[in-house]
């Protein structure tokens, strides 16, 4: 089932490069262009060392010499335009492909955004995409000029020496061999990376939402206000992810309005997340908003149990 869902994602990929299939032929000349290019360098070089210096022939030295530098000349002005033009199909991939997602998205039923957590969803367009983004713009070119290039290389040795060659491509099985290893290893811990990404930022937009601070998420906090800074620090914890939030007078130096949104916050997290939610208070009041109250006096528990007169909702305080 892998290998299917595999297949039909390499043949949607594909599908994005068709519009561009000129430009992309482009890319494929140049860089033959620049491999065989490259495999001229070497044959300038034996002439140079058999030739040129042992017959003490400067004209020949010279000639050979400039053949070189323009040869690398050459392969860098090539390398130039194929990244140019890789880099302007790769992005024109990433804007469909993108366009497309979002296509996909407004298509889908209400019932899928029930089920499927915001977070997870921004971290599918945002990191997966990405990650799509740095193999059409890159990776990929960079596969097809090392592959040409090997073969290049390998026709050259065969020409040069085909003993040589044969001692060089020898140890060719270890090396395919352990960059196989390695590429498995990379791809599982990518998708880890992958997954640990979106939970997240799930998570961030979970504490965001759970605050009512999604609207601010590209403020600083000293943008905000006193009540909305609360927001920030109470966000920061339940971001954690920690089973338990200790909040240390959560209401300092806030109004009696700001306070009890902020008590609102952090009751709620008791119900919908499963935490347990210390709050560290002077005021006696509040405290009649706990399930259970434990007084110190000196550093000893003076009384530990519900609250005198049984449990106070929010809207009943008064401070």
């Amino acid at each position: 089932m892998d290998k299917q869902a595999t297949a039909v994602d390499r043949r949607r990929l594909l599908a994005l490069f068709r519009p561009y299939k000129r430009r992309l032929g482009a890319v494929l000349f140049l860089i033959g262009v620049s491999a065989a290019l490259g495999m001229v360098s070497p044959f300038l070089l034996r002439a140079v060392l058999d030739d040129a210096i042992p017959q003490q022939d400067t004209q020949l030295l010279a000639a050979l010499v400039a053949g070189m530098i323009a040869i690398a000349i050459a392969t860098g002005v090539l390398g130039v335009g194929q990244t140019l033009l890789s880099n302007t199909v790769g992005q024109r991939v990433m804007h469909d492909l993108r366009a497309a997602v979002y296509r996909h998205l407004q298509r889908l039923s209400l019932a899928f955004f029930t089920r499927t957590r915001t977070g997870e969803v921004q971290s599918r367009i945002a990191n997966d995409i990405g990650g799509v983004q740095s193999v059409v713009t890159s990776t990929a070119t960079s596969i097809v000029s090392n592959v040409t290039t090997v073969l290049a290389a390998t026709v050259a040795m065969f020409l040069l020496d085909w003993r040589l060659a044969v001692a060089a491509l020898g140890l060719l099985p270890f090396f395919v061999w352990l960059t196989r290893r390695v590429g498995e290893e990379r791809r599982r811990i990518t998708a880890v990376r992958q997954d640990r990404l979106a939970d997240m930022s799930s998570l961030v937009e979970e504490s965001l939402e759970a605050v009512g601070l999604t609207r601010f998420i590209d403020h600083y906090p000293w943008q905000l206000s006193g009540g909305m800074q609360q927001r920030v620090a109470i966000a920061r914890a339940l971001a954690t992810g920690n089973p338990i939030v200790l909040a240390d007078e959560p209401t300092g130096e806030l109004d009696f309005h700001t306070g009890a949104q902020i008590l609102e916050l952090l009751h709620a997290q008791t119900h919908t997340s499963s935490r347990a939610v210390l709050v560290v208070t002077h005021n006696r009041e509040i405290a009649r908003a706990a399930d259970r109250v434990v007084e110190l006096s000196s550093g000893r528990i003076v009384a530990d149990g519900p609250p005198p007169g049984g449990r106070a909702e929010i809207s009943e305080l008064h401070w």
